[in-house]
């Protein structure tokens, strides 16, 4: 592309720009010189007139001083004849044309002259005269008329004037002598102007020789010898055989030999500067090759115009996967996959417009083999000093890796490791978009929410390993059960989340629980062991405005109600459940509250000997007495305080109470017994418990064998557990199984627990004394009890038959209704006294349970 030519202003035009340089000179000094030379003879003749007129005012006044005295006596006697002699004298002076002596009126009394009329003959001279005599009536003056010099000299007598004799003096010879030495002054001048413009264009044009060499030099540099250096740089060639040497023949002129020394000085530095130049050039292009060669980073430069490389790089042929001859026979446009065309399209447009931005943009290429590598593709253009486009450079980083890793981080963020099903993020987006589709056909879709039963018991006891088999068989399952379409996703631990899509109404969402429920029944091997799987499912149908949350909130719900009703079955939300669901958040909120207001209190049933009836302890049953409903047993807000955590700080309230209760009673009176306190498995899991019920014996001052401590055996299925109830027992304080037969322990694994007491659960005097078989049962377990060392207690007892069935076959205490109530703390130094019980208070409606 042609560079255009740099704009060059013309210089104005002028007359004097077609002269010469001596010429120049030559004018410049006639039109400088000559009006300093016309104005210096000017001042000189006008110094010389002032010469001349002084000398004339001084022979005027010599005159006047020599007829004072004598015209002065010839006015006082009146001779007139004698001032016409007088005054004929001075007429005839060299220069005097007029003279006359007037009175003190201004009368003419004499001239000089033989006119015997006696008049002026100037009557304007006379005006001045009698003037002058009027404003200056004793002093002698001078004043100019035409070419006439007059002077007036008062006539004295005393201090009287008397007349004033006038004498004129011409003035002609003198300004004729001025215009002869003005005339004079200007020739002389014009011929020295023009002897020295003369010179000086001799004088220049012997100076201009040089000069028009050093110009001629100075153009053949600019035009010739610069481009040459410049074009030799560019190409790479050397600079030095383009030396332009200084001219030979300047004349002998200081100057000119000094500019022409100056100028070869020139030629040589600008060579020089070039030869670096170009050194530096050819260096630059090295490191710009080995740099855009050994990048590991695929480099091409395009040509503007079409796009196709005029170089590329090792990098780039292998992320492409072509040869280097197939790029620069390619357009690097058309290898670009076709979805991202119009994306590099777009940029590249922008690019070259100068408006695209400096980010770099993910852009797909067809490698030569057809596969397809994602790169991340960033741009720059270069322009000369004229802004035209000259290359662009384009730089493909491999992004396959990030791209995989991205889709990781993708299925990460939306998918579970585990069991590689959606998680919790996308169902909520997977249901908000269900429920688009829904509302706009106006059918339902339902939610079934699944808690997989008993989970944490086949964790804690088979291991984390064995749980983790165990819900991918159970994601594994439900893939297999539901239609296409339908979404499965992990919602979090043991609970699964299935989005049947429109339409399914209750009657379609009833029957996928079923199915849900059949498959999960079979057995799951799990380490060789079959694994029985239920599920607690609960079902929701979007009605009226119902969001994404809102379904899972209801299906949660109803899940709950199917696992507190016994699990492995399914619960359709309704507005009964959705009123239960209210009751028990109110439950929650109001039990809150009852901590913070003492109104959560241990009530005591006592436990007896089985065969004689003492009482040997008591066990500490919590008891929430309500301001509005009561007093209410456990069964009524223990789930919920299990299901929010309250039942930490619940039961440490019940064991300081008991612990208190416990020397109260100890002031009162010589009877000695024990107290038991329910120990919640979130309590013996806490950090520290053996230290907290440590602190509350020695701020309480309890014996440490008199306080027992009753958990589950579902709280001993982990080792963590065991080494803490451990711990307890190395305070000195007796541990008991509660509800020994409803959990998932074997005599054999009880005997590896470090406990005290047995206590059979109510479940199992149910049928006693009416069964063989259950009598059977009890029987075995009090045998297998005593020969293991531990002690057995009866829970439940509410009929004679059952005590009396207890006593036979060996069980060593018992509690139960039969026996007595709980009863409050005050009420329990009296029974224990052998004092008539108080009626037990009783358990109002809406109270569940009896313990």
């Amino acid at each position: 592309m042609a560079r255009p030519e740099p704009h060059r202003r013309r210089p104005r035009w002028s007359p004097a720009s077609r002269l010469g340089l001596p010429a120049r000179f030559a004018l410049t000094l006639v039109v400088v010189g000559l009006p300093i030379g016309v104005g210096g003879t000017q001042v000189v003749v006008d110094r010389q007139v002032a010469a001349l007129e002084a000398t004339a005012e001084d022979s005027v006044r010599g005159v006047l001083q020599l007829l004072e005295s004598s015209v002065t006596n010839l006015v006082v006697t009146g001779d007139i004849s004698g001032l016409h002699d007088e005054l004929g004298d001075v007429r005839r002076h060299e220069g005097v044309t007029d003279t006359f002596v007037v009175d003190e009126d201004g009368v003419l009394l004499a001239d000089g002259t033989d006119d015997e009329d006696r008049r002026f003959t100037r009557p304007e001279l006379h005006a001045e005269v009698l003037a002058a005599i009027a404003s200056s009536p004793g002093e002698p003056f001078l004043f100019e008329h035409d070419q006439h010099l007059d002077t007036a000299l008062p006539l004295m007598l005393g201090d009287e004037r008397i007349g004033v004799v006038v004498v004129e003096y011409s003035l002609a010879e003198v300004r004729a002598e001025a215009v002869r030495s003005q005339r004079t002054g200007v020739a002389l001048g014009l011929a020295f102007t023009g002897l020295a413009g003369l010179a000086v264009a001799l004088l220049a044009v012997r100076l201009t020789r040089a000069l028009v060499r050093l110009t001629d030099f100075a153009r053949v540099a600019a035009e010739d010898h610069l481009p040459r250096v410049l074009a030799a740089v560019r190409e790479g060639r050397p600079v030095e055989a383009h030396l332009l040497a200084a001219p030979a023949e300047v004349g002998n002129g200081r100057e000119a030999r000094r500019l022409a020394d100056a100028l070869g000085t020139y030629g040589s530095v600008v060579t020089g500067m070039a030869g670096d130049l170009a050194r530096l050039l050819r260096e630059t292009d090295a490191r710009f090759a080995s740099a855009f060669d050994g990048s590991a980073v695929g480099m091409a430069i395009l040509d503007p115009e079409d796009g196709r490389p005029v170089a590329v790089n090792d990098a780039l042929c292998r992320l492409l996967g072509r040869s280097r001859a197939d790029l620069l026979d390619a357009s690097l446009p058309a290898l670009v996959h076709a979805a991202d065309r119009p994306v590099y399209d777009a940029r590249l447009t922008a690019l070259l417009e100068g408006n695209a931005p400096g980010a770099p943009v993910e852009v797909r290429y067809v490698r030569g083999d057809g596969e397809v590598v994602w790169t991340m593709a960033s741009a720059a253009v270069h322009r000369d000093e004229d802004g035209a486009l000259r290359a662009v450079f384009l730089q493909l980083i491999d992004a396959s890796a990030r791209k995989r890793a991205e889709g990781d981080l993708i299925r990460l963020a939306y998918h579970d490791v585990l069991t590689e099903l959606p998680n919790r993020a996308y169902l909520l987006e997977t249901l908000e978009r269900a429920l688009t589709r829904a509302r706009r056909t106006a059918a339902p879709l339902a939610v079934l929410l699944l808690d997989v039963d008993h989970f944490k018991v086949v964790n804690d006891s088979l291991g984390h390993d064995a749980g983790d088999v165990l819900l991918r068989e159970v994601a594994a399952r439900l893939r297999a059960v539901v239609r296409d379409g339908d979404t499965v996703a992990r919602f979090g631990g043991d609970e699964f989340v299935v989005v049947a899509e429109a339409p399914c109404d209750e009657p379609s969402a009833t029957a996928l629980a079923e199915r849900i429920g059949a498959a999960l029944r079979a057995p799951v091997v799990v380490n060789g062991r079959p694994v029985h799987v239920t599920a607690s499912i609960g079902v929701s149908v979007s009605k009226g405005g119902r969001d994404a949350r809102g379904l899972i909130r209801d299906a949660d719900t109803a899940a709950y109600w199917a696992k507190s009703r016994g699990r492995a079955r399914h619960e359709l939300f309704d507005e009964e459940l959705r009123r239960r669901a209210d009751a028990r958040l109110e439950t929650e909120q109001e039990l809150r509250l009852a901590l913070e207001r003492d109104e959560l209190v241990p009530y005591y049933q006592p436990v007896v000997c089985t065969t004689t009836g003492e009482v040997l302890g008591l066990e500490a049953l919590v008891r929430w007495e309500h301001p509005m409903r009561g007093v209410l047993a456990p069964g009524a807000f223990i789930e919920v305080a299990h299901e929010t955590g309250l039942v930490v700080p619940l039961g440490r309230r019940v064991l300081e109470q008991a612990c208190r209760d416990l020397a109260t009673w100890d002031a009162l009176g010589p009877a000695r017994p024990w107290v038991s306190v329910n120990i919640d498995a979130q309590q013996l899991h806490l950090d520290g418990f053996a230290d907290e019920v440590a602190h509350v014996l020695r701020e309480t001052g309890t014996d440490p064998g008199r306080l027992k401590l009753e958990l589950t055996e579902n709280a001993f299925l982990d080792q963590a557990s065991v080494e803490a109830a451990r711990r307890l027992r190395a305070l000195g304080v007796p541990l008991a199984v509660d509800d020994f037969g409803t959990g998932y322990s074997s005599l054999h694994y009880l005997r590896r627990l470090p406990v005290d007491v047995l206590k059979v659960d109510r479940s199992f005097l149910e049928d006693l004394s009416v069964d063989p078989q259950a009598d059977a049962v009890v029987r075995a377990i009090v045998e297998l009890s005593h020969t293991m060392g531990l002690t057995v207690v009866a829970e439940g007892v509410e009929t004679p038959e059952q005590l009396a069935t207890l006593a036979a076959i060996g069980c060593d205490a018992s509690q139960g209704y039969l026996i007595a109530r709980p009863m409050p703390a005050g009420s329990v130094p009296g029974h224990l006294a052998g004092e008539a019980a108080p009626p037990a208070v009783p358990v109002l409606s809406g109270a569940v349970g009896t313990s």
